[in-house]
């Protein structure tokens, strides 16, 4: 079995900004060049799966592909007059994470023995971004997980 996804976004905000306050004086900031936060506006992913039978059970064996362009965090709103050099500061980069399973289903017992990897090629890449320059002076990344590997034994019951 052989599968993809793709999503391909464009959001925009029509409407957007926020109360001020300048000299005394209230009064509303267009914010709506903003990017939305956490939003990639391209992501693919595809997979392979493929289960033969083998002995008294089954092998399974399964590949998975994701990637995801760039998208920002939580950052500072953008707008005229307010500092957008803190956009890239938000931007958090593209990435792709490969995964794989070599699965084996015993017929009886019910149990399936599996190894597996998570993100093989090792990639870098960063999950969250908290952008607070303005606050607090400061930007705090959640770095994407490492490679792993690991084994997982699975008892069904019932039928």
């Amino acid at each position: 079995q052989l599968g993809t996804s793709a999503t391909f976004l464009d959001p925009k905000f029509l409407d957007f900004s926020i109360p001020t306050l300048v000299n005394g004086v209230a009064g509303t900031q267009d914010v709506r060049d903003t990017p939305y936060s956490f939003v990639s506006k391209q992501s693919v992913s595809v997979f392979a799966d493929y289960t033969t039978a083998l002995g008294s059970g089954e092998l399974n064996l399964r590949a998975d592909y994701a990637w995801r362009s760039n998208r920002y965090g939580t950052g500072p709103l953008v707008g005229p007059g307010l500092n957008e050099a803190f956009r890239e500061n938000s931007n958090i980069p593209g990435y792709g994470v490969l995964n794989g399973q070599i699965a084996y289903q015993f017929e009886n017992p019910n149990v399936e023995l599996a190894i597996y990897g998570q993100n093989i090629a090792n990639s870098k890449y960063i999950m969250r971004v908290l952008s607070v320059e303005t606050q607090l002076g400061i930007t705090s990344y959640s770095p994407g997980l490492p490679r792993m590997y690991g084994a997982r034994l699975t008892y069904r019951f019932g039928n």
